[in-house]
């Protein structure tokens, strides 16, 4: 959260309001950390995940639907959800269905995980969407700090661009459309 501060106080952002919960589908939820030298390399876990593994260093957070979390945001239209949340993004869904039902919003969603592909898919179907691959590199030459190093080589993000069925364009040019849960994912 304090890193995120940081970029949006340094690129003059003033639009934006940062909430100090983990998104999911209850209020209830643990992390641990993946890789103990990289403190941003955290997972959230239910209380039962975490239970499952108890020789993982896991401390209790707040967790908050999104669902809850924008009734105070009444009077307010939401245009576009982005979720990328290390494979927690079918939760994050499911404690946003009564927003995406009543807005319709634009969904950009991290689909990264192999294993959880077919359910994230099948989860977004079933709210509605059509959904096309996105995949940038991680790395851009014309990176606003100028880095010309690149450390992410041959390394992309892999995210869903998911539109309402109902305004959804007949195709996204240059974009490959998910037919099917069953359809396989990039890296397979």
């Amino acid at each position: 959260l304090l890193r995120l501060a940081r970029n949006l106080e340094l690129n003059h952002v003033r639009t934006v309001t940062l909430l100090p919960y983990a998104l999911s589908d209850s209020t209830h939820a643990d992390l641990w950390t993946v890789n103990p030298n990289e403190p941003w390399d955290n997972k959230i876990v239910s209380p039962a995940e975490s239970a499952a593994l108890p020789n993982l260093n896991t401390r209790p957070i707040v967790s908050i639907p999104i669902d809850i979390m924008l009734e105070s945001f009444r009077g307010k239209r939401i245009a576009l959800i982005k979720i990328d949340v290390e494979g927690m993004e079918k939760q994050v869904l499911d404690g946003a269905r009564e927003t995406i039902t009543r807005f319709r919003p634009y969904l950009y969603v991290e689909d990264d995980r192999r294993d959880k592909h077919a359910e994230l898919v099948a989860t977004l179907f079933d709210l509605d969407y059509r959904m096309w691959w996105h995949m940038p590199w991680l790395y851009n030459p014309a990176n606003v700090a100028g880095d010309s190093e690149n450390i992410f080589p041959g390394i992309a993000s892999f995210n869903l661009i998911c539109l309402p069925r109902e305004t959804a364009p007949d195709d996204i040019p240059g974009g490959v459309e998910v037919k099917s849960a069953l359809d396989p994912h990039p890296l397979e």
